[in-house]
């Protein structure tokens, strides 16, 4: 699949890559035709055909133009028989072109071969619709199990660690630089039930009573967290989607694992792990924006990186504003000498997705209250 800008101009190449004194020598033997993208039509079939010349090698691509919203999508195919021979996409034109291998993944930061103009892959932009859509949760996967014994009493998957990101997991942004996924839930190696009369049972992966299987995708993620989505609108069943979405990822479990890869949120785990508990027992008063006071504080809205907030102090002395996570840990302290009776705004940055709580104290005086989402 190639996600193309159509200023691009695409030619299929078949290279054979040899090295002398450990340097790369590239030789083209076959070239084709421009492909110019904006001259393609919708589901329009085109036959490339390459032989070589030592008879081992025969490519045969065909390419078709899809619309994919309201935007073409090229779906090359091939026939390919080579031991020794490299396909190569060969784009003109200063716009990204993005690739995806069906059936395989490619692999994350390969290494380059030292021949200019090949490009080492990445696994960025990996998304394909629907998962691409604006109006659409995308999931992620992580590792549910890092090993289990299957029937014959074999421990498999032991190189695999509960917790870590599935490698099979498709990394985001989408091609117009959105963020996905936006959560991410157990993927690998989750057991489910296994249907008595399927056939040619796959026995590495039956465990227990042999109608439990272990199975491993994206396919397994999404589910649990549409279960997930289901309890929580048989609760609230008058919830808009679009809230849903932000209670999800305001409520995502963010550990150590989904870290690695970066300040949350980013594009391997979205906001991070879904919280079936926190998703139904948090309490948000609203989303992005709040109006909750009391005799000590009002927020009238809530940033991206930063919280505005409007202060009202009933009493003059010394307070401490905490901010703090859905779980208790302290985001930001800030001590406050408040001279007069009044009004205050100021402006907090706050390094933190989510649910934000807020406590004003006064000497052994506490007010609690949920401030909103950072989002």
């Amino acid at each position: 699949e190639l996600n193309m800008n159509e200023n691009l101009i695409l030619q299929l190449r078949l290279d054979s890559i040899s090295y002398a004194s450990g340097k790369p020598i590239i030789t083209s033997l076959y070239t084709s035709e421009e492909l110019v993208y904006e001259q393609l039509l919708k589901d329009s079939i085109i036959s490339v055909v390459f032989e070589t010349l030592t008879k081992d090698t025969v490519v045969e691509f065909a390419v078709v133009a899809t619309l994919m919203g309201n935007k073409k999508e090229l779906l090359v195919t091939t026939r390919y028989k080579s031991p020794k021979h490299y396909i190569g996409f060969l784009v003109k034109g200063k716009e990204k072109l993005h690739a995806w291998h069906w059936g395989n993944w490619l692999r994350l930061n390969a290494q380059d071969i030292g021949v200019q103009g090949y490009v080492p892959t990445d696994s960025y932009y990996s998304l394909r619709a629907p998962g691409t859509g604006k109006n659409v949760l995308t999931v992620g996967a992580y590792v549910n199990r890092g090993k289990y014994v299957n029937i014959k009493g074999d421990t498999l998957s032991k190189e695999l660690i509960a917790g870590k990101r599935a490698s099979f997991s498709s990394i985001g942004p989408t091609t117009d630089e959105r963020l996905k996924p936006e959560i991410s839930a157990p993927g690998q190696n989750v057991f489910s039930a296994s249907p008595t009369t399927l056939l040619n049972k796959p026995v590495n992966r039956l465990v227990g009573d042999s109608i439990t299987a272990v199975n491993s995708g994206t396919s397994m993620a999404c589910p649990a967290v549409t279960g997930i989505v289901a309890l929580y609108y048989e609760e609230n069943p008058t919830t808009p989607f679009s809230e849903i979405k932000k209670r999800i990822t305001a409520s995502a479990n963010q550990d150590t694992f989904s870290y690695e890869n970066g300040t949350l949120p980013n594009t391997f785990w979205g906001f991070g792990k879904i919280d079936a508990f926190a998703l139904q027992s948090t309490v948000i008063s609203s989303v992005q924006s709040s109006t909750v006071s009391d005799s000590y504080c009002s927020i009238s809205s809530v940033g991206n990186s930063s919280m505005y907030l409007r202060l009202s102090f009933p009493t003059i002395g010394e307070y401490t504003l905490q901010f703090m996570d859905s779980k208790g840990t302290i985001l930001k302290t800030i001590p406050w000498q408040c001279y007069s009776v009044g009004t205050y705004s100021m402006l907090v940055p706050l390094d933190h997705i989510g649910l934000v709580l807020l406590q004003v104290k006064k000497g052994n005086t506490v007010q609690s209250q949920t401030v909103g989402i950072n989002y």
